[in-house]
């Protein structure tokens, strides 16, 4: 009988760690080939923060009537690139009524150009 330990097999490794360089080329290229998507993305998020002198994702989830993590990552970007900064919250209700704080983001003086 085989020992098991951590879930796997003592002195076999994953296919995770067999192919740990294929799987991050594989990673890598998808990204790569949703780069223009999502650049496209960020700029309508940007122009809606802008549009709208400061507003949640919540906000621009319902608007657009997505879900919230289509967004966030691209709110996260242009965060990080300090194109747009958190100023304060608002509250907002969840789907029961119960209000819930969320973050309101503006755009900086910069500007965005993608």
């Amino acid at each position: 009988m085989q020992k098991k330990y951590g879930g796997k097999l003592l002195g076999m490794q994953t296919t995770f760690e067999n192919d740990e360089r294929g799987n991050r080329n594989a990673r890598d290229e998808a990204y790569r080939l949703k780069e223009p998507e999502m650049e496209s993305d960020r700029a309508k998020v940007y122009q809606e923060i802008v549009s709208n002198d400061g507003i949640t994702l919540k906000e621009i989830a319902d608007k657009w009537g997505c879900p919230p993590n289509c967004i966030s990552g691209r709110i996260t970007e242009l965060k990080n690139d300090g194109f747009i900064i958190a100023d304060g919250k608002k509250y907002l209700p969840n789907y029961k009524g119960k209000m819930y704080p969320h973050t309101i983001y503006k755009a900086t003086a910069g500007g965005f150009s993608h």
